[in-house]
């Protein structure tokens, strides 16, 4: 279909002896038109904890954080996470925390691996706190920056007990009984232990 030529000379393939000839208008007179698509820059990813709490147990061995992204990036994120002491004491019962933190560029999550100790000695469940900070300019960081870790303890509550004999016999003049109280096991917190006496034969106030 030759309808829409303005002008020039074209030859048909299916035979090749046809022309058609007309005028070229003036160049100023040609009209063009391109299609300029106009794309949104990239959503700036943000970075946050995969919850605002976690747990581990004290014979557990690691601590698994993950640090996730709203969205990919071409570059490398980088962050600061720290750790801030809570009832559990950094070098104590977990490896403190204050590093740079890299997550490589078209990922969307990384785990960092945090120490626990197990020390035999009963404390109860103990918390410890992680922060985010510092990132980089291609990210930024969730309203909630931090998270609270609890160590759960694997060791139960020491029981009390008398080193003595259910009976003891002791002599009127010796001046005072001694006794001693021993735990099934070592605690990190002080033991009270309340000590009552109850009448026999022997009275309160008279024979003791």
């Amino acid at each position: 279909d030759m309808s829409s030529l303005t002008g020039g000379t074209v030859t048909s393939a299916a035979n090749p002896t046809l022309t058609a000839v007309r005028t070229l208008p003036e160049p100023s007179t040609f009209a063009t038109s391109h299609d300029i698509v106009i794309s949104a820059p990239a959503a700036t990813p943000t970075i946050s904890f995969s919850s605002t709490s976690g747990n581990v147990a004290e014979n557990g061995g690691n601590y698994s954080v993950t640090f996730n992204l709203s969205a990919p990036s071409t570059q490398d994120i980088t962050f600061t996470i720290a750790s801030g002491n809570g009832t559990a004491i950094g070098g104590t019962d977990f490896t403190a925390v204050n590093q740079v933190v890299t997550i490589p560029a078209g990922q969307t999550s990384f785990t960092l691996n945090i120490p626990v100790t197990n020390d035999g000695v009963y404390e109860g469940n103990e918390t410890f706190t992680l922060s985010m900070s510092g990132v980089s300019a291609n990210a930024t960081l969730a309203a909630s920056a931090t998270q609270t870790v609890t160590i759960t303890d694997d060791e139960t509550a020491p029981t009390v007990s008398l080193t003595e004999n259910t009976t003891k016999t002791v002599l009127e003049d010796v001046g005072n009984y001694v006794f001693s109280v021993t735990l099934s096991g070592t605690s990190s917190v002080d033991t009270v232990v309340n000590v009552n006496t109850a009448n026999g034969t022997a009275l309160s106030g008279s024979d003791y």
